[in-house]
């Protein structure tokens, strides 16, 4: 969290809540490596929503919208990671979902 710059307060939120599972006997395992996995689904969103909107803050296309519309682009958006040579889409192939990139080199 702090590497990606998470305000304050959200982060305190989640910090104070793994000290809370972990005061009342609820020890993280191996197996929940996953932040997002351990957290209460709402906090977890506003978590979620507060990293995607800093990458659409920091993109031409959204500079100029609300903060409000940026958070709920944010909750909605699915993150998808790719190596360099995965295949996102063909040449002339139609789809159904819009994909934004950042930092990415795209080959045509």
């Amino acid at each position: 969290m702090r590497i990606r710059n998470v305000n304050t307060q959200l982060y305190n939120r989640v910090i104070n809540w793994i000290e809370y599972q972990w005061i009342w006997g609820r020890r993280l395992n191996e197996d929940e490596k996953n932040l997002f996995q351990i957290l209460p689904p709402r906090l977890g969103l506003e978590l979620a929503a507060e990293s995607h909107v800093r990458a659409l803050i920091g993109s031409p296309v959204f500079s100029l919208c609300e903060r409000a519309l940026l958070s709920e682009l944010a909750i909605r958006l699915q993150t998808l990671r790719l190596c360099p040579g995965d295949i996102v889409c063909r040449k002339g192939e139609t789809s159904k979902v819009s994909l934004f990139s950042f930092n990415l080199k795209i080959k045509y």
